[in-house]
């Protein structure tokens, strides 16, 4: 169990992905919670949520960097403790931040 709050970060656009083409498709996907976990980054530590969904009608597993506005999201959903994210049905969608003019993936609740 670990306890996970929301902390300022810059927002983050970052997918497992083979490819640059993969980028785009995920902009809107329903994915199940898979894990969460810690990844330590030149940058610091940055937790990462592993997913399972469909891309284009194909089965799929996919890592995201969880930023700060899916970090509260995740919080207000399903609670401070990450291991009741485990399971849990979200929307992952490409969003542009009005501060940064950056694109980044939100994870959301699925209701």
């Amino acid at each position: 169990m670990t306890i996970r709050k929301a902390i300022e970060l810059t927002p983050t656009l970052k997918v497992s992905a083979t490819s640059d083409d993969d980028m785009v498709y995920a902009e809107d996907i329903e994915a199940v919670i898979l894990s969460i976990r810690d990844l330590a980054t030149k940058h610091g530590n940055r937790v990462i949520a592993s997913f399972e969904g469909a891309i284009q009608g194909m089965p799929t597993k996919f890592d995201v960097f969880v930023n700060n506005l899916s970090m509260k999201n995740l919080n207000k959903a399903f609670g401070e403790d990450d291991t009741n994210w485990v399971g849990k049905n979200v929307r992952v969608t490409k969003k542009t931040n009005e501060k940064f003019g950056k694109d980044m993936l939100v994870i959301e609740a699925v209701e």
